[in-house]
C-alpha cells in the first residue's frame, strides 16, 4: 500500500477520499477567524492545540502516525494563492522534527508540485499523501500559477 518513491519518501495514493478532502477545504473556507497569514500569498490554520473539528482530525492524525511510525508534533491545514512558490529547504523549524507530511486537499490548479533535490517531482493530487525525511531531504514547492492550493502540513517528532 505503501510506494517507496526514493529512500525517505514515502507515498500513499488516497490518503483522504475526495470528499473528506472537500469537507476540509470547506472548514477551512468557513472558519475566517482562526486564519492566520503568512507573508501576501498563503493562510493556515494551526491544527496542534485545536478544539474544533476534532470529529474530522482525529482519524487523520492516527492515520499519519500509523503511516510514519512517528507521533504529530504540529501541523497545520494551509491555502496558498496563485504566485506561491517555496525556495529549497531543510525543515528545521524544531529542533525535535524527524519526519514531514503533505496531504493534497485539491488539484486542478496549475503548478505547485513538491519537488526535491534530486529531482524528485511529487505530482499534486486531492487525497494524495507524502512523507519524507524533511530535516535531511532539501525539497520545496514550485510556483503555482493558477488557482488555489489547499493542504495539509505535517511535522512529526
Amino acid at each position: 500500500n505503501k510506494k517507496i518513491m526514493q529512500p525517505d519518501i514515502i507515498l500513499k495514493y488516497k490518503f483522504l477520499q475526495p470528499s473528506m478532502c472537500r469537507k476540509l477545504i470547506g472548514l477551512f473556507n468557513g472558519t475566517a477567524f482562526l486564519k492566520m497569514k503568512h507573508g501576501e500569498n498563503k493562510e493556515f490554520i494551526d491544527l496542534t492545540d485545536r478544539n474544533f473539528f476534532n470529529e474530522y482530525f482525529d482519524p487523520i492524525q492516527k492515520q499519519c502516525e500509523e503511516m510514519v511510525g512517528y507521533s504529530m508534533d504540529w501541523w497545520q491545514i494551509q491555502k496558498s494563492y496563485r504566485g506561491n512558490s517555496m525556495k529549497k529547504h531543510h525543515d528545521d523549524a524544531k529542533v525535535r522534527t524527524t519526519f514531514s507530511g503533505v496531504i493534497y486537499l485539491n488539484d486542478g490548479f496549475e503548478g505547485g508540485q513538491t519537488f526535491f533535490e534530486d529531482g524528485t517531482i511529487i505530482e499534486p493530487v486531492a487525497g494524495k499523501a507524502l512523507f519524507f525525511d524533511g530535516k535531511n531531504l532539501m525539497h520545496g514547492v514550485n510556483q503555482h500559477t493558477k488557482g488555489d492550493r489547499y493542504i495539509i502540513a505535517c511535522w512529526f517528532k
